[in-house]
Formats: structure tokens, C-alpha cells, sequence
């Protein structure tokens, strides 16, 4: 399939644009991630037609950077709706096809991810340590802050809890530069879950319930994220009553905003 005419470039940005508007309620919460994921579900095939059309475009540079800007505007839906092997050929497509610094960080920072959803942690190690060169070259605190949660969650899952916390602290003390919740709470929650695996209860429930009473304000997967992953600790804790309703709500989070991975987790 080849974009030979105007008409078929304006479908690729129409529906460049139905992912942005997907993408921003998502991130709105409430009702309205359930409403993100039912226009993405609606408009996947034509989403998906022109994405295809697009990445034909061998000749054309200007119509293959719109492939990382698929990928970017789908960032927060793609790992909820498909398989994480899509995600990274989204990623891993849209990078070689910008020359755009942050639009790589975010790239990288997607393919981190999605490496170390798929159980990928060396190889998350690698698309992260890149994000953090760029980050660090353009001084793009966020992107720092992402790239050091993203190491240190990798870390952790590699068995060096330790070097995992510190990368975490360092995380948090360049995401507090700035203002920005949901980060700084993925970060906090992965400090805690730190915590709990070093023995540390105390701490690790403190940080917990810090973060679960500002629960109700945070994007609905993160929130989700919260519930179950503290509902694991309290469980460990013996706390069995208490990881019952949380595991609870991380279900009707999951439930409320179509969150299909959640549902089943």
C-alpha cells in the first residue's frame, strides 16, 4: 500500500490525531479512559491501515517520520491493547525514522518498557542507559528521571535490590524538580516495593500508604499498579483483609477503564 495522493495523507494524520485524542483522555481518568479505549478499540483497523501506508513509504522521509509519530501518540494505549512484541516494533520503527532527540527518548524509553514487560530486563537495561545519555545531553529532567526508574526497575528484577533503590533515589530526586505526580508516584511505589523485598517493612508500608491516599488523583493504570502492588506487600505482611481490598480495587480500576491486562492480572 502506497500513500499516493493527498486524500490518503490527510486519512494518516486524521487518524494521527484520533490518537492524540485517545491519548489525552486516557490520561484524563475516570470514565473517560474507558472512553480513550473504546474509540482506540473502534478505530484500530483504520488506525492500522494507515500506519501500514505509511511505513510503505520507502522513498519518503517526511511520510516515514509519521510512524514515530504513530508511535508516540499511541504510547499510553498500544501496551494496554497489544502484545509487547508490537509495541517494540512500533518503538524500534519509529526510532529509525526520527532524528528528533526527545522523540527518541521517548521512543527508547517505550522499548524499556516494553522489554521489561516481556520479562527483557538486559535488554530494557540497554534501551534505558541510551534514553538517559540523551536525556542527560539535552538536559531533559523527566526523561532523566524515567530513565533512572526505568534502570532501577530492571535492576530490581535482576536480584540487586540495592543498586535498584539507590538508582530509584536518584530518580525521585530529579523528578521532584518538577512537578509531576503520576511520576513521581510510579517511582515512589518502585522505592517501596524496594523496601519490602529488602526486609525493610516499616518503611515499605509508610511509603505505601503515603501513596495510596493520593491514589484517587493518579492515571487509572498507575493507580491500578498501586492497589495491586501494595495489596502483594500487605499480603506478605500478613495483612490478608487489607491486600483483599486493594487487590479489589485494583480489579474495579481495571474494570471501570477497560483495562483488559489488568482485569486479568
Amino acid at each position: 500500500m502506497v500513500l499516493r495522493s493527498s486524500a490518503e495523507e490527510k486519512h494518516a494524520l486524521h487518524f494521527l490525531n484520533v490518537l492524540h485524542r485517545a491519548g489525552d483522555l486516557y490520561l484524563r481518568g475516570g470514565p473517560l479512559s474507558a472512553n480513550a479505549l473504546e474509540l482506540f478499540d473502534t478505530e484500530w483497523p483504520n488506525i492500522e491501515t494507515a500506519y501500514r501506508r505509511i511505513i510503505s513509504q520507502r522513498e519518503s522521509h517526511a511520510q516515514l517520520h509519521l510512524s514515530s509519530d504513530y508511535a508516540i501518540a499511541a504510547e499510553y494505549l498500544l501496551p494496554i491493547r497489544l502484545h509487547g512484541e508490537i509495541v517494540l516494533e512500533w518503538h524500534t520503527r519509529g526510532l529509525a525514522n526520527t532524528t528528533s532527540k526527545p522523540a527518541q527518548l521517548r521512543h527508547l524509553t517505550n522499548l524499556g518498557n516494553a522489554a521489561e514487560d516481556l520479562g527483557r530486563s538486559l535488554e530494557a537495561m540497554r534501551y534505558h542507559r541510551k534514553a538517559l545519555h540523551i536525556a542527560e545531553e539535552i538536559q531533559d529532567i523527566r526523561a532523566i528521571s524515567e530513565s533512572l526508574l526505568g534502570l532501577g526497575v530492571s535492576t530490581e528484577t535482576l536480584g540487586d535490590v540495592h543498586n535498584s533503590l539507590s538508582l530509584l533515589r536518584r530518580a525521585l530526586v530529579h523528578c521532584r524538580k518538577r512537578d509531576d505526580l503520576n511520576l513521581e508516584t510510579e517511582i515512589r511505589m518502585n522505592i517501596a516495593i524496594a523496601l519490602a523485598n529488602l526486609g525493610q517493612r516499616v518503611k515499605a508500608m509508610s511509603c505505601f500508604r503515603d501513596i495510596l491516599r493520593i491514589s484517587s488523583t493518579l492515571e487509572p493504570r498507575l493507580r491500578s499498579a498501586v492497589f495491586g502492588n501494595a495489596a502483594v506487600a500487605f499480603s506478605n505482611w500478613g495483612l490478608h483483609r487489607r491486600a483483599l481490598r486493594l487487590h479489589l480495587a485494583a480489579l474495579r480500576v481495571s474494570r471501570q477503564t477497560g483495562d483488559d491486562a489488568g482485569v486479568a492480572q
